[in-house]
């Protein structure tokens, strides 16, 4: 054969590997749609299933709780609950709570004056005795004196409520800079650490109580 011959030959299957490659090009995107719709065709059942496999054992457990909850509830009658921050706020109304369940107080805050208005609040609504405890819970002094003192009237401890904490009021665009909430955050940190210390000690050292913390 002639080169020319070779040529041609060689043209004609450049032009036919081109257009099987065009061919190929073309239903790639057929085939990646119909390998898409299997997915979402199979999908579907698929979450279905695990709908009705997952929300009837979910909701037969949530009944079965509240049943239960209903049956026994957490009883806090003549318990004894350490509340820090109790002089306002959210401390305040968590001892108004805990004095309508009946549970005996013991009250922190750095405000006197405040602890024994709310002290005599939580008698009013059902609390069978308060002890109010002035002081500064960031204080490691303090903290054992707050604890001593409960066991010493109460004779055990069975929740504690660290709530106490320092805050800035403000819009968060308006903050200059992020750092100067750190020694905020380490506060408040710091202050349930020292509480829950001086209660380790107690409860490693003296008394056989169980502590609930909140």
């Amino acid at each position: 054969p002639s080169p020319s011959t070779h040529t041609q030959a060689s043209s004609v299957s450049s032009s036919l590997g081109s257009r099987q490659a065009c061919e190929l090009e073309s239903k790639r995107p057929e085939t990646m749609d119909l390998v898409n719709g299997a997915l979402n065709w199979a999908a579907m059942p698929a979450m279905v299933a695990s709908l009705l496999l997952f929300y009837p054992p979910y909701y037969l457990f949530k009944l079965c709780y509240s049943f239960l909850s209903y049956l026994f509830p957490d009883d806090l009658k003549r318990k004894v609950v350490l509340i820090t921050g109790a002089s306002s706020g959210i401390g305040e109304q968590l001892a108004y709570q805990y004095a309508t369940k009946g549970a005996c107080l013991a009250l922190l805050a750095r405000r006197e004056w405040s602890l024994r208005q709310v002290a005599d609040r939580a008698f009013e609504l059902g609390a069978p005795d308060v002890i109010i405890l002035p002081g500064d819970v960031a204080d490691p002094d303090d903290c054992n004196r707050f604890v001593q003192a409960t066991i010493d009237h109460y004779g055990r401890l069975d929740h504690l409520v660290c709530n106490a904490g320092i805050a800035s009021v403000g819009a968060f665009q308006e903050i200059p800079d992020v750092t100067n909430y750190s020694p905020q955050l380490v506060s408040d940190v710091h202050d349930s650490l020292c509480l829950d210390s001086a209660i380790a000690i107690v409860v490693v050292t003296e008394t056989p109580m169980s502590v609930k913390l909140k």
